[in-house]
């Protein structure tokens, strides 16, 4: 429903009573651009309908106002007259087409003079009004022709004792259009309506009928008044998109300007002048910078004249301090123009260069211009992708030079173009790069291409799997930079560490024999992951990671940020780790880094994974997947692609894993470390879906790889344990032995828990009953201390199995309990659905199924074999720790037991004390951990307070 002004139509009204006396009146009624004039006047009609009393209207258009008698002709046309008045009119103003001319000069009335005729037409309103009370209705009188005007003129001046009443609708101009006019009315009886935008009470009314209360009107008002200035044509649009249906689209009512607001600003600008809709296309391109000096000299309109226009739309409500209310209002625009406003950008871009403009404001207007205007435009373009860069707007960098370089002639220049495309695409797209590899190889070839942007170069290489281009290349460069660019070849050689495993032989003998340290190399204060593999983890190692992690993003490479933090978790830093995870992402997400984003989503799922925690490893490595297409990833794609296969076949997901298996990988991928993660998946897969053949295939695969390329490492990828339970699968309890075996003596020295412990519980399964124990006590205990929750299941749930079968079934289910805590960690209620396990030396499954319901005693020895660590004893370091609750010895002990699950009575038995004693401990227990039940007495919790 139009916004109408109650007050405005109370005064018309009354007017027309007026009139209906015999005291004929004029009432103008101005307003701003789109301000209800128009609404006003036909709710005013509507009204007359009740009355006896003869209604005439006509609307002014620009496109008619050459029609002489325009206006006129449409009021005659417009009502009901009587037919002895038609001949009369027909006579005065000739023939259709006499009235219908386009042009002054073929206009001729016939056989009377001008003043004649307005005379005669007089005596045609005055005895109609005779009749009944006669309401001549103008709309847009600012449109109306000039032989029209001067009838109207004629008439306001007669009107005095009449029963005739004209109401004209006009803008309000900052100098009057049509000064005749005004002072012609006012000489006769005549009121002034002057409409504006509507204040925020009047909006408030306008939503009352769409929402539920007065008070949820009034705090909506402020939002919708902001949005439209008051401008009813603007409000209504905004309406119609906020509340579809009656309903409302956004929360509680909010504003959400749609099509029919873009449509409303549309509508708005098309009634007003014609320069308005140019100037207001100004105002979108030019924003901020806009000024009515600048408006001018982009429309070449005089200062004044731009500022009339502007104060047209600020009195409109489509202006806020100078600028568009709203981004919809310049997209709707940018929309109506599009065809001109290529032009325009150019042209903004040129008067900003002459009035010393930012490179970046300047840029803008040229990228969306598409035109390079001549050399000052391409050295522009160069310095604003700098700085978009480094204020976190990378894709705006690629395509600033991507203009550049479409519009350059120059080879040298195209050259260093492309290099920048290269460095730039790395932070949004890396296959963006691609389309200029072979025009740079060629380049770096023939020397033409520096030593430095060389660089580039080699790291798409390594990407794309072109080792041996890249070697060749990297020995070359190594060469040429010398010392002096010890950080950028750092750089490169832990690219190539990240991906292949061990620098090039090519690199690392050149080095030896110009006897550079291995400190030049390594500028960045940063080994590489092979040293922590071959089981040489060391404080310089750490300290170098977290400096690598405090240097600016935009100053790292991925790889290099990824091999830091790799280099903390795998160092037993985790907590480390993943703060600067965090602290990397944040910062990636800000600057707009997508290839950082996936990299760190990749090393995000592979840190999860070597937790335990399935849910979370996959969902980052699909994050990954998802964050950059396979031809971007490269042959490193495996890196997140083996994770998520890896996490959804421990979850139980086969059907997820096969579908990403049949992901497209490239063959290059399986010569480097992501490719023997994948073979490692790929094989675990095979074994839970029940294929031990296809899956020793794999592992076989994967260890003539790691021999070959000399990364015989278990901390890369275990293969023997690996192949050992392939072997086990089949009953080939021997060899798989003799792997674990070789496998537990390649990490001896080694600080790798996490592998030592699965190591030791496949070695359980293996060996002899006798010692299965033992060793899966240690297991146990490894991997409660790496904090893989995945493998302590899986530990635990055999443990528990081996209790039961000697029959200590209280001891099975105290286990198959932590067992149950392990699997929540990781994520799942059941983690390994389906999987067929390997069987132990005596034929017997090894089941994960957690056994409970037994209520056997269970020897204290074995508790406390079986619990260690859960609490710190009474006067510890940790018990001394200032405000936090302790515990005594013996409260330790009571509340360990009865965390597992042990009742009062067996807490008695264990510990030799009364169930009344047992109560005591358990009170004060509470008490000072301020918890209600045993089921609040959670390990981390008792570990804390002990």
């Amino acid at each position: 429903m139009p916004v109408c002004d109650q007050r405005a139509m109370e005064l018309m009204l009354d007017s027309f009573a007026q009139c209906q006396r015999g005291n004929g009146e004029v009432v103008l009624v101005e307003g701003t651009l789109t301000s209800g004039k128009t609404a006003l006047l036909g709710e005013f009609t509507k009204k007359l309908s009740t009355f006896n009393a003869l209604e005439m209207s006509a609307t002014g258009a620009r496109a008619e106002t050459p029609i002489q008698m325009g206006i006129i002709w449409q009021l005659f046309h417009s009502a009901q007259i009587p037919e002895e008045f038609k001949e009369r009119i027909d006579a005065i103003l000739g023939t259709d087409e006499m009235a219908l001319a386009f042009s002054e000069t073929s206009r001729q009335i016939p056989r009377t003079s001008e003043v004649q005729v307005m005379h005669a037409l007089w005596l045609v309103f005055h005895e109609l009004s005779r009749r009944q009370p006669l309401v001549i209705c103008i709309d847009d009188l600012h449109f109306a022709d000039e032989a029209s005007l001067n009838v109207l003129f004629y008439v306001c001046r007669r009107i005095r004792s009449a029963r005739i009443m004209l109401v004209f609708t006009r803008w309000a101009q900052p100098e009057p259009l049509l000064s005749p006019l005004r002072a012609e009315i006012t000489r006769a009886p005549h009121r002034h309506i002057t409409l504006g935008p509507l204040p925020v009470a009047r909006v408030a009314d306008a939503l009352g009928p769409r929402v539920a209360d007065e008070t949820a009107a009034g705090e909506l008002a402020p939002a919708y008044h902001d949005l439209t200035g008051g401008n009813p044509l603007l409000l209504d649009g905004l309406v119609a998109d906020s509340f579809p249906g009656g309903r409302p689209a956004g929360e509680r009512g909010a504003p959400v300007p749609g099509a029919a607001y873009r449509q409303a600003v549309v509508d708005c600008l098309q009634r007003g002048d014609p320069h308005l809709f140019e100037v207001a296309g100004a105002l979108a391109i030019l924003e901020e910078h806009a000024t009515p000096a600048l408006v001018g000299r982009l429309l070449s309109l005089t200062a004044d004249e731009a500022a009339r226009q502007l104060g047209i739309l600020d009195r409109a409500g489509l202006l806020d301090s100078g600028r568009l209310r709203h981004r919809e209002m310049a997209s709707a625009i940018h929309s109506a123009l599009s065809r001109s406003m290529a032009h325009l950008h150019a042209h903004v871009a040129e008067l900003l260069y002459e009035l010393g403009a930012e490179e970046i404001d300047i840029a803008r207007h040229l990228v969306r211009g598409g035109t390079v205007l001549g050399p000052w435009a391409q050295q522009t373009l160069r310095l604003a992708a700098r700085q978009a860069l480094v204020s976190d707007q990378p894709e705006f960098a690629a395509s600033a030079l991507e203009l550049a370089l479409r519009q350059c002639d120059d080879d040298s220049d195209r050259l260093r173009l492309q290099v920048a495309l290269t460095q730039v695409a790395w932070w949004v797209n890396p296959s963006a790069g691609a389309k200029y590899s072979q025009s740079l190889r060629d380049a770096l070839t023939d020397g033409r291409l520096s030593a430095l942007d060389g660089l580039s170069v080699v790291r798409q290489l390594l990407w794309q799997g072109n080792v041996k281009p890249a070697t060749e290349h990297m020995e070359t460069l190594t060469a040429a930079l010398g010392t002096c660019e010890s950080r950028a070849l750092s750089a490169m050689r832990l690219s190539y560490e990240w991906i292949y495993g061990t620098p090039p032989d090519q690199v690392t003998r050149q080095a030896a024999g110009r006897k550079r340290s291995a400190a030049r190399l390594r500028a960045y204060g940063l080994a590489g992951l092979h040293t922590l593999w071959s089981g040489e983890p060391s404080d310089d190692l750490v300290r170098g990671a977290e400096n690598v992690l405090q240097g600016q993003l935009i100053d790292m490479v991925p790889e290099i940020g990824a091999t830091a933090l790799l280099l903390l978790d795998h160092a037993g830093q985790r907590a480390r780790a993943l703060h600067w995870w965090h602290v990397l992402q944040e910062e990636a997400t800000r600057q707009g880094a997508v290839t950082w984003r996936a990299m760190l989503s990749a090393v995000g799922a592979d840190m999860a994974l070597r937790r335990g925690s399935l849910a979370t490893a996959e969902s980052k490595a699909r994050e990954a997947l998802g964050l950059l297409h396979t031809q971007s990833w490269g042959v490193l794609v495996g890196c997140p692609l083996s994770t998520a296969i890896e996490a959804a076949t421990a979850r139980g997901r086969h059907e997820q894993a096969e579908e990403l298996l049949r992901h497209v990988v490239p063959d290059a991928m399986f010569d480097t470390v992501f490719g023997l993660r994948y073979l490692h998946a790929r094989g675990h897969h095979h074994l839970a879906m029940g294929r031990p053949f296809a899956a020793q295939a794999d592992f076989e695969r994967c260890a003539d790889i790691m021999r070959r390329r000399e990364l015989d490492f278990p901390s890369l990828v275990p293969w023997r344990g690996d192949l050992a339970q392939a072997h086990l699968a089949l009953r080939q309890h021997r060899r798989a032995r003799e792997l674990l075996t070789e496998q537990l003596g390649r990490l001896a020295g080694h600080e790798d828990e996490r592998l030592r412990g699965i190591t030791l519980r496949l070695l359980a399964l293996a060996g002899p009953q006798q010692r299965r124990m033992a060793v899966l006590g240690e297991a146990v205990d490894l991997l409660e201390r790496s904090g893989d929750h995945l493998e302590l299941h899986r530990a635990l749930v055999d443990m528990s199995k081996l209790y039961r079968a000697q029959g200590e079934l209280g001891q099975a289910r105290l286990l198959a309990r932590r067992a149950e805590q392990a699997a929540k960690a990781c994520g799942e209620g059941g983690l390994l659905n389906g999987r067929p396990e390997p069987e132990a030396a005596d034929g017997t499954a090894a089941s994960r199924e957690p056994v409970a319901g037994y209520e056997r005693p269970t020897p204290a020895r074995a508790v406390a074999r079986t619990v260690p660590r859960v609490l710190p004893r009474a006067g510890s370091a940790a018990a001394r720790a200032g405000g936090e609750p302790s515990l005594s010895e013996a409260e330790r002990k009571v509340a360990t037991l009865a965390a597992f699950g042990h009742s009062n009575r067996e807490i008695g038995r264990k510990l030799y004390i009364t169930v009344s004693t047992v109560e005591q401990h358990l009170t004060r227990v509470y008490r000072k951990l301020n918890v209600q039940k045993r089921e609040d007495l959670r390990p981390e919790i008792l570990s804390a307070a002990g």
